[in-house]
């Protein structure tokens, strides 16, 4: 991580900062006995269906590899500014992304965009988003002091003195972005636990097929409105 600081004023500041992680050997589980893939046109790894498991007499082979790696960059800007003594007021932004090749080594985490592995020998296929990843985050805390006990004015002195002075009040807003979720497609066999197919985008369809609108897909016509809650993504 590397910050700099700078001081506004007498009573402001301003601190940008730069944090990156870096993660190798983490774990991730997956089936060693599921169906073998080919690659498409694309170079993509696909399993055609009906293609049969290598060992054809055995079910699922759960296996763990610790070759999973991780990948967190994030831009932190903090502003901060007291008025006088009696209210100071501070705003943390940060934008951020985390990639991973599996969150989560047993089920999906969170909204499951992680999750077991679909592929064995094939560790960097599921590389996506991570299960936490929240691109931006803001978090703005604020805090108020109500005057010193004094005889100089009626409030600050006496019995309304007493139930007035010396308290602190504040609060903090915390406002983020959603987290990720991949939707993934039952194996060719219900056995298949551990080894989740998950779908691809067509070779040169759009690569967010939440926005503008569908190009048409059995009975739904072209020109549909996507990213709606009757029609999420385009098919």
């Amino acid at each position: 991580n590397l910050s700099v600081e700078r001081q506004l004023g007498r009573n402001a500041s301003l601190t940008v900062g730069y944090l990156g992680g870096r993660g190798v050997h983490l774990w991730r589980n997956t089936d060693v006995n599921n169906s073998p893939y080919v690659r498409d046109a694309a170079g993509r790894e696909l399993v055609v269906a009906g293609t049969p498991r290598i060992n054809r007499l055995a079910g699922v082979g759960q296996t763990r590899y610790s070759d999973a790696q991780s990948f967190y960059n994030a831009l932190q800007v903090s502003v901060g500014k007291s008025f006088r003594q009696a209210f100071s007021v501070q705003a943390n932004y940060t934008f951020s992304k985390s990639v991973d090749d599996a969150t989560g080594i047993f089920v999906p985490t969170g909204q499951g965009a992680s999750g077991p592995s679909s592929y064995p020998l094939s560790r960097s296929v599921d590389r996506g988003l991570s299960d936490f990843d929240q691109r931006q985050r803001l978090a703005v805390n604020y805090f108020f002091n109500t005057p010193r006990a004094s005889s100089t004015h009626w409030f600050t002195s006496g019995v309304p003195g007493a139930l007035w002075t010396g308290w602190r009040v504040g609060g903090i807003v915390a406002l983020r972005s959603g987290g990720p979720f991949t939707p993934a497609l039952n194996s060719q066999s219900p056995t298949s636990l551990f080894a989740p197919i998950r779908p691809s985008l067509l070779p040169g369809r759009s690569n967010n097929p939440v926005e503008a609108v569908s190009e048409g897909c059995g009975t739904i016509p072209a020109g549909t409105k996507v990213g709606t809650p009757d029609l999420y993504f385009d098919p």
